[in-house]
């Protein structure tokens, strides 16, 4: 699927390739159909083009969708075409590499990470983030740190809240509350990011999260966090973050998201996701079971930050 399509779009194009393919409907009749070459069918297919709704109503007929059927199929097409809510306030600051992230983590079931340098975006205090962004991106300058901060804040009140999810799956009476499984590297506790207030305040908000104080009565998500100990030994692979998102939907295939350098890379291969998931099960063993963590963030919060 392409790098830039939104989960949204990626189903859309998924739904249409399984309808062709249980009409018995080969790329070259479906191209022909449209006057165009099967490289454009497959291109639609795989979420790489636009989707066209006299293309598609006229696809939807052939494979044998009725009246109302066609209509819902073109109003969720419709949808898919829509900007992303975050795109009118926040297009110019968000990395092109991390759009795609932005609808991955609100579509996913599960996403697990593992975090080996900084606490990640749906975790982090304002404060945090804002001397995270100053130190990761110079290039940013005031204005624009502060509007990455507010993105942060609202992407976790859509992530604890569910509200992201509610157009793809609620509506369809298939809503669970997503889990968020994160293991972060016991460095990325100790690492002054900010000062002492901000990094008290950050761990402080790490164990509110672990002990479950965020949950409200309205809450859609839950939250499992671990610590891999300095003691767990060598590395077990990957120095950098990354995280691996899994759905519920349209049997969508895990994707990996790994951050580097040059921004996030999208993984998809079964074999690819398939390592990745391997190590945080590997690195998950080694860690600090998620019901002791908040002992385990008291007794660094203690040793380092108060005072």
């Amino acid at each position: 699927m392409s790098n830039q399509a939104t989960v949204a779009q990626t189903v859309i194009a998924r739904r249409l390739q399984a309808l062709r393919e249980h009409s018995n409907v080969d790329l070259s009749e479906a191209a022909a159909l449209l006057g165009t070459s099967h490289m454009t069918i497959r291109r639609m297919e795989n979420a790489e083009s636009a989707f066209k709704i006299p293309y598609v109503a006229s696809l939807l007929a052939r494979y044998g969708l009725n009246e109302k059927e066609s209509a819902e199929f073109l109003a969720d097409v419709r949808a898919a075409r829509q900007p992303e809510w975050w795109e009118d306030d926040y297009k110019d600051v968000v990395p092109p590499s991390c759009t795609r992230l932005l609808s991955l983590e609100e579509a996913a079931q599960t996403i697990r990470g593992y975090a080996p340098q900084t606490v990640p975006d749906l975790l982090q205090t304002e404060d945090y983030a804002r001397a995270a962004l100053q130190a990761q991106d110079q290039v940013l300058d005031a204005e624009a740190v502060e509007r990455r901060v507010e993105l942060n804040v609202q992407r976790q009140q859509r992530f604890l809240s569910g509200e992201g999810r509610r157009g793809l799956l609620e509506e369809k009476g298939d809503f669970k509350p997503q889990v968020l499984y994160l293991i972060l590297d016991e460095t990325v506790l100790r690492r002054a990011v900010g000062g002492r207030q901000v990094m008290r305040a950050q761990l402080q908000h790490l164990i509110d999260l672990a002990e479950g104080a965020w949950e409200q009565k309205a809450a859609k998500a839950s939250i499992r966090l671990r610590v891999l100990p300095h003691n767990a030994g060598a590395s077990l692979g990957t120095g950098e973050p990354f995280y691996l998102f899994r759905f519920r939907l349209y049997d969508l295939p895990d994707v990996v998201v790994r951050f580097n350098l040059e921004g996030g890379e999208y993984l998809e291969k079964p074999k690819i996701t398939s390592a990745y998931l391997e190590h945080l099960d590997r690195t998950n063993s080694r860690s600090t079971d998620f019901r002791d963590t908040p002992d385990v963030l008291r007794v660094i919060q203690r040793e380092l930050w108060d005072g």
